[in-house]
């Protein structure tokens, strides 16, 4: 019985260095896996500012009476796209309802309603939107 206790007490700095090794390469997998997770967020979150940001320039277009290419419709289809495929920020969307409202007023300017109005709730929606993607950790 005494050699297999020496036997394995020379064994222990090994069995203790594979254990290190796989704790390490454990806590390594975790970390890359939080930070494509907040990658991809961060990415979400830059289509879908620039998506409100084409709108804005098309709606202020129009507003103003200046000859636009894009049309302000075509435009929130192309929002509504980049907000179906998001995956990493769609409990953001869900809780702040930040696209409902940035919809709503854009309708309501649609049919003739204030621009300041629509304008304020465009700036409230792009800096939530720019609290949430600084929050982010990786």
């Amino acid at each position: 019985m005494g050699d297999w206790q020496d036997v394995l007490w020379k064994l222990a700095p090994v069995f203790t260095s594979f254990g290190v090794l796989i704790a390490g390469a454990s806590l390594a997998h975790r970390a890359r896996h939080r930070e494509w997770i907040a990658d991809n967020q961060k990415e979400e979150y830059r289509k879908l500012l620039s998506a409100l940001n084409r709108l804005n320039l098309a709606l202020i277009d129009k507003h103003t009476q200046r000859n636009s290419s894009q049309d302000p419709q075509a435009l929130i289809g192309a929002l509504s796209e980049a907000i179906n495929t998001s995956l990493f920020i769609t409990e953001f969307l869900k809780k702040s309802q930040v696209l409902r409202d940035i919809l709503a007023a854009s309708k309501k300017l649609e049919q003739g309603g204030k621009f300041e109005d629509y304008h304020e709730e465009y700036w409230r929606a792009i800096k939530q939107i720019m609290n949430a993607a600084t929050r982010i950790k990786m």
